[in-house]
């Protein structure tokens, strides 16, 4: 399948790479389908690219490279949604926002995005508990370092 997006132009798709989101995502609930893309040049970010709607695209990044002691409580309901029988079987993303000055970088922690991805199955989880920001800044230090 060819998915037409408005960053990185046509791109080839294998139907079986394509990630439902039931509810969709929050504010994008009419948008389920979603496939995830990894160009070279944007490691270690992906992008989160709607199928159908081209202009919605994500930066998306394991939450782990830069907080690595997040540890988000995500109730049994979304592993039963997600048909999830063991959490080792999953993917783990957070929401980046890039603003032009790249150094400002934050992480949505509060709301992750669980995928499984034998299933292709995937739902962004508002956390209950847990004291983590909606913008956590990944750049510590002026000089544009992680950490």
């Amino acid at each position: 399948m060819i998915v037409e997006t408005s960053r990185f132009g046509s791109v080839e798709v294998d139907d079986d790479k394509i990630i439902h989101f039931e509810d969709g995502l929050p504010g994008l609930e009419n948008l389920t389908k979603y496939i995830i893309l990894s160009p070279p040049e944007l490691d270690p970010f992906h992008i989160l690219q709607s199928i159908e709607d081209q202009d919605i695209a994500l930066t998306i990044a394991d939450p782990f490279l830069f907080k690595k002691d997040y540890s988000p409580l995500i109730k049994d309901k979304v592993f039963d949604e997600l048909k999830i029988e063991d959490n080792k079987d999953t993917a783990l993303f957070t929401i980046i926002v890039i603003p032009q000055d790249y150094r400002k970088m934050t992480a949505n922690l509060m709301a992750p995005i669980l995928i499984n991805p034998d299933r292709m199955l995937g739902k962004q989880v508002i956390l209950d508990e847990g004291d983590y920001p909606v913008r956590y800044p990944i750049f510590k230090n002026p000089d544009g370092k992680v950490g």
